[in-house]
Parts: structure tokens; C-alpha cells; sequence
């Protein structure tokens, strides 16, 4: 990939399983993770300065809080952006994205034009991604706000109280970078983002050995099926020793 060019299989998503990629099977996973990391730091210090309400979020959310470190079969970073003056503040990121090498990507195509990307202008890792997810007033309920452009039903689904995040000043250390999260986080994540996550933690490695779920779904469907096996050999065997 040339430098400043987008990666093919990034907006090809229907053509690579971004699995396939997992960061647990790469030597460079934690150098990885730091350069992530730094485009984090860039973006909340232009967006502080923009006035933005942003927010860790999902998977990166969970990390930072549990482990104060990407969940490590991750390839990507998760951010929120409340899409008030977000447009207005786009020209500014922008060129400080640019300028640090990283470049701001918007994909209009993917979920209603509510998704932006951050890649690295560099080559040495051209798949790693920073997923900006823009979030907006619902338009029934002011005080909510949930994911814009989604169907109605996802919409109601997604939703929470703007209290979470509009007043927070609550922050998470991830790589050593102070990075501000929803307040109240742990309720946030049961409530709206992973119900059992404070609860159930998946051992790393079984994603690392599993880095594709279609690897994970054919392994369970084998194993039912082997033991299926063993039990029907087990059952007409007895049947004929009577």
C-alpha cells in the first residue's frame, strides 16, 4: 500500500474477514496497540480543542476499563462523537490528523454516513483502523441519544441517557493515555454495550487460536458432531450386546 493510500480490504469489508488479521497471531502486537493508541491521543486533543463530546467506546471501552489495555485479539480502536459540531470542527481534524500521519477517512456508503475511519499514513501497518462512531439527539426524546442513521428498531435498541457522556469528565489510562469514557462506565457497558462483560471474561487465547469465527463455528459443529458420533456408537453397541 502506498503511503496516504486507503487499504482495499478496508472498504471492501465483504472480501476479507477482518478476523483473519487478528493481532494475537503478529510478533508486533503491543507496538501495534501504541500506535493506536497515539491516534487516539491526536484525535482527543483536536477534539478538546473543537469543543467535541467524545467518548472511548465498545470494545476499546471494555479494554480500557478492565485491563487499561486494547482487548488483544483487537485490530481496531472504537471512539463516539456526538455529531454536534462535529461537521463544523471536520476541516481542523482534518489537517491535524494529516499532519501527524494519519489520515480521516469517511465512507458515505456504510451505515448512513454515520461512520468515519482513521487510518496511519504509513506503511508499516496499513490495516489498523480507528472506527469513529457518530451519535445524535434522538428526535422523540432529547435527553437520549443512540448511533444516527440507524433503522428505527436498532435506533430504540442502541439508545441511553446524553447524561452519560454530555457531563462526564471521567477517564481511562489505555497504553499509559489518559482517554475520556462515559461515566458511570461499568452501568454504561452492562446496560448498552455488553451485559456481561464485567462478569465474563473470554481467555484470550481462545480467540487467538480461533482468530476467524468461521474457523470457531466449524470447530463446535465438528466437535458436536464427533460426540453425536460417539454417542450413537456407544448406544447401538449396547443395544447389540443384549
Amino acid at each position: 500500500t502506498e503511503p496516504g493510500a486507503i487499504p482495499a480490504y478496508w472498504l471492501s469489508p465483504a472480501e476479507t474477514d477482518f478476523n483473519l488479521r487478528s493481532p494475537c497471531l503478529l510478533p508486533d502486537r503491543k507496538e501495534r496497540f501504541k500506535a493506536l493508541a497515539s491516534v487516539l491521543k491526536v484525535f482527543q486533543a483536536q477534539a478538546k480543542e473543537e469543543g467535541l463530546t467524545f467518548w472511548l467506546d465498545y470494545g476499546t471501552l471494555l479494554g480500557c476499563v478492565r485491563e487499561n489495555k486494547f482487548i488483544p485479539w483487537e485490530d481496531e480502536a472504537d471512539l463516539s462523537v456526538l455529531t454536534d459540531g462535529w461537521y463544523a470542527a471536520l476541516p481542523a481534524m482534518r489537517r491535524t490528523l494529516s499532519a501527524t500521519g494519519f489520515l480521516l477517512h469517511h465512507p458515505v456508503e456504510k451505515h448512513q454516513g454515520c461512520l468515519f475511519y482513521i487510518f496511519p499514513n504509513f506503511t508499516r501497518w496499513p490495516d489498523l483502523r480507528v472506527n469513529i462512531y457518530l451519535h445524535s439527539e434522538n428526535v422523540n426524546d432529547k435527553s437520549t441519544i443512540s448511533h444516527c442513521g440507524l433503522h428505527p428498531w436498532a435506533k430504540y435498541l442502541s439508545a441511553f441517557p446524553a447524561d452519560y457522556v454530555t457531563n462526564s469528565t471521567a477517564t481511562c489510562s489505555l497504553q499509559g493515555i489518559e482517554l475520556a469514557i462515559p461515566k458511570y462506565t461499568w452501568r454504561f457497558i452492562r446496560k448498552y454495550r455488553y451485559p456481561l462483560a464485567q462478569y465474563l471474561k473470554i481467555p484470550y487465547k481462545i480467540p487467538c487460536i480461533f482468530h476467524s469465527w468461521h474457523a470457531l463455528a466449524c470447530f463446535l459443529a465438528f466437535t458436536a458432531l464427533a460426540l453425536f458420533s460417539l454417542l450413537l456408537f456407544i448406544v447401538v453397541k449396547f443395544t447389540l450386546c443384549r
